[in-house]
């Protein structure tokens, strides 16, 4: 019987996203770490969620994590969302339910030219303001939800 070892730190992201510990593998990078909670040093064992990302996902995850704007993390979560197995196993153990569905409606109910408003604009709508806005019928609706 073989003992389970635990994943170590090879890397610590620079900066830290707060939040519940998070380790990307193969790699070892460490993304999310608790507030005030002193990070663990370099080849330490991890405890926490470490989640296994595939190379052809990596920049997703990356874009999901760390995106420029609220949009490119919502569409980075819909490539995510594409496969149940991807979905299962990397979305769901780096964010909650409702999170993600907030990101999915996010990123296939917002019409496109109110993406295109958002976008001219930088891009930097919350994502709560988004999520609202994607749930409204009309473009007008959603320009009214979105508060642009």
């Amino acid at each position: 019987m073989t003992a389970c070892v635990p994943p170590r730190v090879l890397r610590v992201h620079n900066p830290v996203l707060r939040g519940k510990a998070l380790l990307l593998l193969p790699e070892g990078l460490l993304v999310r770490w608790p507030d005030r909670v002193p990070l663990p040093a370099l080849g330490e064992a991890f405890s926490g969620v470490a989640v296994s990302v595939p190379m052809h996902l990596r920049e997703a995850v990356h874009c999901l994590l760390f995106g420029p704007s609220p949009l490119a993390r919502c569409d980075a979560a819909k490539r995510l969302a594409e496969s149940k197995l991807d979905r299962r196993r990397i979305l769901l153990r780096i964010f909650s339910r409702p999170y993600i569905q907030q990101l999915l409606a996010s990123a296939e109910r917002l019409d496109p030219e109110l993406r295109a408003q958002i976008e001219a604009r930088g891009g930097l709508v919350p994502i709560r303001r988004l999520t609202r806005a994607a749930y409204g019928p009309t473009l007008a609706h959603q320009l009214k939800r979105a508060r642009l």
